[in-house]
């Protein structure tokens, strides 16, 4: 038997850090003091009161308390929109590159949901602009899959490449055109996306768009690659 916190684990429920469990997260399972702090600040962060994320943080709440997915609460506030509780979470010392279970980051997170001032904020306390999560998607790849207009303009403002590519060759721009996201498409174009990238299987983010039928969006990328001196087939 090992001994955590106030429970006694059975040697045999190690068994369940092979399904991706850690100490720590058995040791919550079971319960304890820092389990019920942990709980009850993913709560206060979830419904967005500030004063009791202060005060659990003072009582001694682990800034970067994780919930069964890995998630902390940083992760949690940038998911919602919350700067504020954001910004308190730095303050106290929170990891802004901090992973779950699926490798996302609270930026990545933040991009997702298309919190620009929650970005704008990890990105000057820290945040990695590039980094992947478990099917290397990076916080401007999720922004373009959603239309987040105003996230991609923070990444952008802070040095991101436009022309940042996945492992299968993606780009923000074909992400953009798949997903008829027209206005998007030419807001990046605008800023310096290369139309005549391809991918993995030698497509452009004109296919993207000609594959969804989409004849406006096709358009505006024949245009931008003929400029280039490349025709679309």
């Amino acid at each position: 038997m090992f001994r955590l916190g106030r429970i006694l684990l059975p040697v045999g429920l190690l068994a369940l850090s092979g399904c991706g469990y850690t100490i720590e997260d058995l040791t919550d399972l079971f319960g304890g003091e820092k389990a019920q702090l942990k709980k009850e600040l993913h709560r206060a962060v979830a419904d967005r009161n500030v004063d009791d994320t202060k005060r659990l943080l003072d009582h001694g709440a682990p800034v970067d308390a994780r919930n069964r997915n890995r998630e902390t609460p940083l992760h949690v506030a940038a998911l919602n929109g919350y700067p504020e509780i954001a910004r308190l979470l730095l303050e106290k010392g929170a990891d802004p590159n901090a992973r779950d279970r699926n490798r996302r980051t609270p930026l990545i997170n933040a991009a997702w949901r298309g919190h620009a001032p929650v970005a704008d904020l990890l990105l000057s306390r820290g945040a990695e602009p590039s980094a992947e999560n478990d099917k290397q998607w990076t916080a401007l790849m999720a922004a373009a899959r959603f239309g987040h207009q105003e996230v991609i303009s923070v990444l952008l403002r802070r040095g991101v490449d436009v022309n940042t590519r996945h492992t299968l060759g993606w780009t923000a721009l074909m992400i953009a055109a798949g997903s008829g996201h027209t206005d998007l498409v030419r807001f990046l174009l605008e800023k310096g996306a290369d139309p005549t990238i391809t991918d993995s299987y030698n497509r452009t983010a004109w296919h993207w768009a000609w594959d969804r039928n989409d004849a406006l969006t096709a358009k505006y990328l024949k245009d931008a690659m003929q400029a280039r001196g490349v025709t679309p087939r």
